[in-house]
């Protein structure tokens, strides 16, 4: 049976909020960066199943 450290448990506890509390600071860069690149990617991809010569509408 292995003992565990306090440290090691706190630490790991810390690592978990961590994550929680870096989400608000996140969110906004991930969704900035899903409506410029991801977006425009799947509407091409969207559109690219439509026939259109280029001329006429």
């Amino acid at each position: 049976m292995q003992a565990t450290f306090p440290a090691q448990s706190i630490a790991a506890s810390e690592r978990r909020t961590l994550g929680g509390r870096a989400l608000p600071f996140l969110a906004p860069a991930l969704i900035l960066y899903s409506v410029l690149r991801i977006y425009p990617l799947l509407n091409a991809l969207v559109m690219s199943f439509y026939r259109w010569d280029g001329i006429l509408a």
